[in-house]
């Protein structure tokens, strides 16, 4: 199974809007380690995949399924990618 690695090029900021917002800063302070390495991973997965909606990230998992040996590795990354989105969202 492909894996990604997060690349902190980005501001909490930032993470905060990729991840939909529903975190405030405030509340970023009280979260755990995991919470906030999910929110990380969360903001990481949108950037690759784009903002998009769940039947979106349905049709691109299947799509990117259906013939693994012919993928680069950047559609490697954005299938697991939208599997971790689309499990955790």
């Amino acid at each position: 199974m492909p894996t990604f690695r997060i690349v902190n090029n980005y501001s909490a900021k930032d993470s905060l809007r990729l991840s939909g917002g529903m975190v405030h800063l405030d509340m970023k302070e009280n979260m755990t380690a995991t919470e906030k390495l999910k929110v990380e991973m969360l903001a990481h997965c949108k950037r690759i995949t784009g903002n998009q909606p769940r039947w979106a990230l349905r049709n691109m998992m299947q799509a990117l399924s259906m013939c693994p040996a012919i993928n680069t590795p950047e559609e490697d990354e954005r299938l697991a990618a939208a599997k971790y989105l689309f499990h955790n969202s």
